[in-house]
């Protein structure tokens, strides 16, 4: 835990090659971290000199198409019903809009979620279930997620409206809602893919 996380490959000494831990080590430094915002909030006053990471610091990820993988089952996130049904982890691939997710990054630090198969920003719904729904036309404080980074590649998803990270309820057929105080296992981790990219994360 720091100023700035990172999420760094771990290097092989015995099995990677030169060239693969110098590659795994020049994604180290500022432009493959997000800042830690309750961290650095806290003691910013107290450093001279300090810079304000301004649009939220380093993003963890460009603005662009992506889905989501539940760890949980190894589903991905479909907006359900063409987005009139909650966000659920159900799909064995991804086959189009209802898995596609525009993630943009807000000022703030945090990311918003749209959903391509409506075109409506995904909403953590906290006067009912607390479940996900991509159904608002402009981003509030329902429609923005923080990312968090928890190992192994995985994120956990905290939404800005309650503070609770969000879960794959597989009691609910995988349903997402952001219900839990923290990440406890793999109910509250996730994958975060580019569209077209096979290989994984994109940063």
């Amino acid at each position: 835990m720091g100023i700035y996380n990172l999420n760094t490959e771990a290097v092989d000494i015995y099995r990677d090659s030169q060239e693969t831990i110098r590659q795994k080590w020049s994604k180290v430094g500022a432009n493959y971290s997000a800042v830690n915002s309750k961290i650095y909030n806290v003691i910013k006053p107290y450093l001279q000199g300090s810079t304000d990471p301004g649009s939220g610091g380093s993003s963890l990820f460009a603005d662009g198409e992506y889905y989501l993988t539940a760890v949980a089952n190894g589903g991905v996130v479909s907006a359900e019903n063409g987005g009139a049904e909650p966000l659920v982890a159900n799909r064995a691939s991804v086959g189009g809009a209802w898995e596609s997710l525009r993630l943009e990054n807000n000022s703030d630090g945090t990311v918003s979620f749209k959903s391509m198969a409506n075109q409506k920003y995904v909403c953590a719904v906290i006067d009912e279930s607390n479940q996900l729904l991509a159904r608002s036309a402009s981003i509030g404080t329902w429609e923005k997620f923080e990312l968090v980074i928890t190992g192994n590649g995985d994120y956990g998803i905290k939404a800005l409206a309650n503070g609770k990270f969000v879960q794959a309820n597989l009691n609910a057929g995988g349903r997402l809602e952001a219900t839990q105080d923290k990440v406890a296992g793999a109910w509250e981790a996730f994958k975060i893919t580019k569209m077209g990219d096979s290989s994984g994360l994109e940063f």
